[in-house]
């Protein structure tokens, strides 16, 4: 539905130019007949409303994906429908899309400044999914070399000639996506460093336990207890005094004893 309405509009948009040029700047509402502008402008408005739902439904399920995979810090993600996983509400991410919305209305204020960054942003989007694209293909579905890169070269040929057509934008208002997309990029890449450096914490302290545990059956001290049998053991083998009542501590690792 959407693909013969986008091509109607544009032949609209078209014939709407040959007869006048001047409406070069406003093309849309130049080729809609004056009597039906104000419908024409509600239904403009409410499909960019529709549009800007989608990105924000579309930004907490990668948010969602990425925090799975250990690539941001910890976040509130909700799911807003039992019946569905992937329908999710992530408070941070709508306030600081929030924020960065009013940032820049205020700085560009009005939406042909941004113009440059729109084109960076649709092009590099283009250049990326016809990569990864053709990634899926070879290391996911396990074609040819020959054949994904039959399909995937001229769709890349195109997206490279597009994105580089919009490279001279960056100096305009193009760097505006490149910088989030950086910033984005150093937070993922500072998690993922500092993950690792705590998974090779973690491995250290469980060597070192369960080689203390050979040698005498159970760590020394409480406080130095990692794991749920060095800790099963320490509380067989040590006099401490044990309450009837249950505590509830929460842990990402199901085999690492929470640090506090």
């Amino acid at each position: 539905l959407v693909y013969p309405c986008l091509v109607v509009q544009y032949m609209g948009q078209a014939a709407s130019l040959c007869v006048n040029k001047e409406g070069v700047t406003d093309a849309f509402y130049q080729a809609v007949p004056r009597d039906l502008l104000w419908p024409v402008t509600i239904l403009a408005v409410l499909a960019a409303i529709i549009a800007c739902q989608a990105m924000i439904s579309g930004l907490f399920s990668m948010f969602a994906q990425a925090r799975a995979f250990k690539l941001v810090p910890r976040i509130l993600v909700l799911h807003t429908n039992p019946d569905h996983e992937g329908q999710v509400y992530i408070p941070e991410v709508n306030w600081a899309l929030c924020v960065v919305c009013l940032v820049l209305t205020v700085s560009f204020k009005s939406s042909a400044s941004l113009a440059g960054a729109y084109g960076i942003s649709v092009t590099s989007t283009f250049l990326i999914s016809t990569v990864l694209m053709w990634i899926v293909m070879r290391r996911v579905w396990g074609w040819h070399c020959v054949s994904s890169a039959l399909l995937a070269m001229p769709l890349l040929v195109m997206d490279a000639a597009l994105w580089s057509a919009n490279v001279l934008k960056i100096v305009d208002s193009g760097w505006v996506p490149v910088v989030i997309s950086l910033c984005l990029c150093l937070l993922m890449h500072t998690q993922q460093w500092g993950h690792g450096r705590e998974e090779a914490v973690m491995a250290r302290e469980l060597e070192a336990e369960a080689s203390e545990m050979q040698q005498r059956g159970a760590p020394a001290k409480l406080a130095s207890v990692a794991t749920l049998p060095g800790l099963q053991a320490t509380l067989e083998r040590s006099d401490l005094a044990r309450t009837d009542t249950v505590a509830v501590f929460l842990t990402p690792h199901e085999w690492r004893v929470p640090r506090t």
